[in-house]
């Protein structure tokens, strides 16, 4: 009986709450934005929608059961942050945004030839402390990752700044823009909810004609080089298709995702110009080729060892555990993400080595979390609508993805 009384007082404290953020927010919609000024350095655009993401947070988890772990979450990221607040440019950093009716932005700049990171928010505040800097247009920036660029330099750049059109989707929570020629392009955007997770891509319209691709199993992506520039900005791939199965344990290598890889290039290749690729993209210590057939052999690099097999001028298949190649030929898109994202973490190894393994990740919090989450994720689909691509993640029923990030975020 005592419990029932305390989640009913706890219901309506919750009730009054949403219902005075919900009075207060509907008085400080966003406006549309048509334009916006950014540093002319920056190529890298990402657009966080607090505010909008706030109100889904609010009226999904506050009316459900899991409101109490929602609030356990918020007060043990409350009490962390309480903790870590002295001299702290992170906490600094928050404490002086102007409210969450402005979107939190992350830039990627290029500055005297090096990558910088930076987070932004709107903010008069002044500061001179290391890793923060105040912009003349009232932006306030926390640096988050990049070499160390002396200040002068960086709050130069800051301060150059141009108007660009910003082509904003009507609804998103999330938003990804490329600084290309001098424009933004939007390249994709995200949509959430406490059941899923939708990413938009955006279809080139130069895209890659190659629909060959491997048949889908495990977690599979097939998708144009551009999405794994990452890796290596070789302009020669034309696109990758991977079936991933998890995590091999190698002996110096530690870890190395088991996989099946088809490479297309743009044009021929030969096994001593692949051999080259891989090391300009790897630089392992030691790498090997045997030729066991024409076309055929293995691959060592360092103590991985892959199968590989010519499929003709300009494909080569590659396989960690020597799998036969399974190709699908019948495709109607040139981008598919789908499978089984829990096997991300997955380790195939039911020895000392696999039992160690597993217990690294179940000892790191945020590792830990991150899994337990992707566990009940139903497996991820794509569909091609009009000019982009659509991939769902969504959660099986009774899990929210908003308490899971909470609780992801309180683990870091």
């Amino acid at each position: 009986m005592g419990k029932n009384i305390r989640e009913t007082i706890l219901l309506l404290v919750l009730f009054v709450f949403v219902i005075l953020i919900l009075k207060f927010t509907s008085n400080h919609e966003n406006k549309e934005v048509k334009n916006i000024n950014l540093p002319t350095s920056c190529n890298i655009l990402v657009r966080i929608d607090i505010h909008r993401i706030s109100k889904k947070i609010l009226l999904s988890e506050l009316y459900s059961s899991r409101a109490s772990i929602l609030f356990k979450n918020l007060f043990e990221l409350d009490n962390d942050n309480e903790a870590n607040e002295a001299n702290d440019p992170y906490m600094e950093f928050i404490d002086n945004l102007e409210g969450i009716n402005n979107p939190l932005e992350l830039l990627a700049l290029k500055i005297n030839e090096q990558n910088l990171y930076l987070l932004r928010g709107t903010s008069s505040y002044k500061s001179n402390s290391p890793l923060l800097y105040s912009s003349n247009d009232n932006f306030l920036y926390l640096q988050l990752y990049g070499s160390e660029i002396p200040r002068k330099d960086v709050l130069k750049a800051l301060n150059e700044t141009k108007s660009y059109k910003l082509n904003k989707p009507s609804h998103s929570d999330i938003e990804f823009y490329e600084n290309i020629n001098q424009k933004l392009q939007l390249n994709a955007y995200i949509n959430t909810s406490s059941e899923n997770i939708n990413l938009h891509i955006t279809q080139k319209t130069n895209e890659s004609n190659s629909l060959v691709s491997l048949k889908p199993a495990g977690l599979h992506i097939h998708a144009p080089y551009r999405f794994f520039n990452f890796l290596n900005n070789n302009i020669r791939i034309e696109n990758i298709s991977v079936n991933y199965f998890g995590l091999n344990i190698y002996e110096n290598a530690n870890l190395f995702p088991n996989s099946d890889i088809l490479i297309t290039f743009k044009d021929s290749i030969t096994i001593e110009s692949f051999q080259e690729l891989v090391k300009s993209t790897y630089k392992p210590k030691e790498l090997s080729i045997s030729n066991d057939k024409d076309g055929e052999g293995s691959l060592l690099v360092d103590d991985i060892a892959f199968t590989f097999k010519c499929i003709s001028p300009n494909k080569i298949f590659l396989s960690t555990n020597n799998r036969k190649m399974n190709l699908s030929k019948d495709s109607i898109s040139h981008f598919d993400f789908s499978g089984d994202i829990s096997q991300l973490f997955k380790i195939n190894d039911s020895g000392w080595k696999g039992v160690i393994a597993n217990e690294i990740i179940s000892s790191v919090p945020i590792l830990n979390e991150i899994k337990l989450m992707l566990d009940h994720f139903k497996p991820i689909t794509t569909k091609h609508d009009k000019q982009e691509y659509i991939i769902t993640f969504q959660l099986e029923k009774k899990h929210s993805i908003y308490a899971y990030l909470f609780s992801i975020l309180t683990k870091v």
